[in-house]
């Protein structure tokens, strides 16, 4: 109901759940699953409002132990990224807001998430986790890349190894977003699910 809400009214509906998303508080459940439905429905309204977001979601990361909780804050992850490359992807005029414009935000989230939530023993969480990673390397700077590419790519392995062939597609997304770092830094977003 409220991402219906959120299409005609994303500012007020987004206000609302950042209301029960109180700095500090891991939120409930269903607050962080809105708002990565909202950003999946209304990126155009929702991008620009996405810094509060994340000011938010870096904090409470570490303290998060429920397996249900961190697969919601992954999805949720997976959805604000995408939304931000899909906003990106469709507004190159708006130079207020730009890839690099969110690496800062995203490089912190993706090392609690990477280092910790894909040795998950929950399968969802490992996969929700590695979707968003995918689409969260898209959004690190260069340089933040880069270092970060010894430690992706044997993960990406042992996940292959691990997981059921069905469930490689989030798997393959990293790997997607891991090879479209082009020699002179642009990146090339690749969307598809």
């Amino acid at each position: 109901m409220l991402v219906t809400l959120g299409k005609r009214w994303p500012a007020a509906v987004m206000n609302s759940l950042m209301n029960q998303f109180q700095p500090g508080a891991v939120p409930h459940y269903f607050t962080m699953k809105t708002m990565g439905g909202l950003a999946s429905s209304n990126g155009l309204a929702i991008v620009p409002l996405l810094k509060d977001v994340l000011a938010r979601v870096l904090p409470v990361l570490g303290a998060i132990r429920q397996d249900n909780i961190r697969w919601v804050f992954a999805s949720g992850m997976a959805r604000f990224s995408e939304a931000i490359l899909n906003y990106v992807a469709n507004n190159p005029n708006d130079k207020a807001i730009t890839i690099d414009t969110f690496a800062s935000e995203m490089f912190p989230p993706y090392e609690v998430m990477f280092s910790n939530w894909t040795k998950s023993s929950e399968k969802s969480v490992r996969l929700a986790t590695m979707q968003a990673v995918g689409h969260m390397c898209a959004l690190m700077s260069r340089e933040q890349f880069e270092s970060q590419v010894p430690k992706i790519i044997p993960q990406i392995l042992n996940m292959y190894k691990k997981e059921a062939p069905l469930d490689h597609l989030p798997i393959t997304l990293v790997r997607e977003h891991s090879i479209s770092l082009l020699d002179d830094g642009i990146y090339i977003v690749t969307l598809s699910r």
